[in-house]
């Protein structure tokens, strides 16, 4: 039954400074309350959450107030802003937070197949996921739900919004109103050995991550597929007894069923080693040794960041990976398209330290490949952008205040000043300050 307890134009207000919330729209209802688009202050449009009776309680009063007062750890999080009270002599509470922007989509359209984003935008959304999480666990905080339904997205950009934020813990109290959605819960919950806490977000990450670029599950495989009943004690064992990820390298017994679940075979051999190497560390110590054994935002992001520089395009248009690792095994020869089947010749590529960045029109050169390990804001700006040359090349277009030191192959150095650019060619180096890039056709 869909609740709707207030009427368009009903009155409330913010319960610290009174300012006046006019109700516009019902937008649905959820398991703790009911969402409303609101205008407050007859001026900012924003959504309104207003608590169902039986979830009103003083302990999500204290924690409400509490994530209020801590405010948001990075703008990704639709994050509570002000307290809600009723004009209308309505018992409970709620709360203010922005409204999620137009074109953003869940994660669940993503894995019905009704968007299709490019590598680069997936890869995006991967990368500020890590970063968001880690924003919040490095406040000391616990999501405690990271899943599909909390996850929204833009196809294009890769932006990403984070929902339901009311139930965030402190990290490692049992302050407890949700325990996590079944097939993202780390197993130690499902087991009923822990609570949410930093490491079990870790676990329910990688999931997430794991759904995001092989839209499966780790661990359903052959032993999923021949469950004939889907029941709690089958659960309990898949996910929390028992688990095993579908591409482990010791045991094979839970490989995808041929013929069943063949896309995710597909998938996983499309990306890079590295990746790969990623998420078995996930899936397998990260399973058996919870505190040491899960991958770490940071590490994902580092992985992820290698990852969309390893984007270029194949002749027939598809996205695919540059990977050293079958470059290595194949003798220099790049894995045949997904797409087409063919072998995509190598685009140029930069070597900044111990990154390769594959110089696309789509390539971007950020803060982060000058400065990989730094932690410092800024991370994401960018410094240079790949264009097409009157000749058919690739340049590299200067997008700083300050002019590039450039030497050739034959030895010869030139200025590159802000706002121009220089073509593409082997063994062309740029001086980018104190860092150094090396181009490879």
């Amino acid at each position: 039954m869909t609740i709707n307890t207030f009427g368009k134009g009903a009155t409330l207000h913010t319960k610290r400074g009174g300012a006046p919330i006019e109700v516009r729209e019902h937008l649905g209802t959820g398991g703790q309350g009911e969402v409303y688009r609101v205008d407050v202050d007859r001026g900012r449009t924003m959504a309104m959450k207003w608590y169902l009776p039986t979830a009103v309680s003083r302990q999500q009063y204290r924690r409400l107030q509490r994530l209020i007062d801590r405010g948001a750890p990075s703008p990704d999080f639709l994050w509570p802003e002000e307290m809600v009270v009723s004009s209308e002599s309505k018992q409970g509470f709620g709360y203010l937070m922005e409204l999620r922007p137009r074109g953003f989509f869940s994660i669940v359209e993503l894995m019905a197949g009704r968007v299709n984003p490019s590598f680069r935008t997936v890869t995006t959304a991967a990368m500020n996921l890590a970063n968001a999480f880690l924003s919040l666990h490095s406040r000391g905080l616990c999501y405690g739900d990271i899943s599909f339904g909390n996850i929204f997205f833009h196809p294009r950009r890769g932006e990403i919004r984070i929902c339901d934020n009311d139930n965030v813990i402190v990290d490692g109290s049992d302050d407890i109103t949700v325990l996590g959605t079944p097939r993202f819960m780390a197993p130690e919950i499902v087991c009923g050995e822990s609570l949410p806490n930093s490491d079990t977000d870790r676990y329910s990450l990688a999931v997430l991550l794991f759904y995001l670029f092989m839209v499966h599950h780790p661990l359903e495989g052959r032993r999923e597929w021949e469950i004939h009943c889907l029941d709690l004690p089958a659960m309990e064992r898949l996910y929390g007894d028992d688990p095993l990820f579908i591409f482990d390298p010791d045991d094979h017994s839970n490989r995808p069923m041929k013929g069943h679940q063949d896309a995710v075979k597909l998938y996983w051999e499309l990306y890079p080693q590295f990746l790969r190497d990623l998420f078995t560390t996930a899936f397998t110590r990260g399973l058996r040794h919870p505190e040491e054994g899960r991958v770490r935002e940071s590490q994902w992001s580092k992985a992820i960041g290698r990852l969309q520089d390893s984007i270029m395009n194949c002749e027939c248009g598809a996205e695919v990976f540059y990977d050293v690792h079958y470059l290595r095994k194949s003798g220099g020869v790049s894995a045949p398209c997904w797409s087409c089947g063919q072998n995509p010749q190598l685009s140029p590529r930069m070597r900044i330290g111990d990154a390769i960045v594959v110089m696309t029109e789509e390539t971007t050169l950020l803060k982060r490949h000058l400065c990989r390990f730094a932690k410092e804001p800024g991370q994401e700006r960018p410094l240079a952008v790949c264009e097409h040359a009157g000749d058919g090349t690739l340049a590299l277009v200067n997008k700083t205040s300050e002019s590039w030191s450039v030497t050739t192959s034959g030895h010869s150095t030139r200025s590159i000043e802000p706002g121009k650019g220089i073509a593409l060619r082997d063994g062309l180096e740029i001086h980018f300050g104190e860092v150094r890039g090396r181009v490879r056709m």
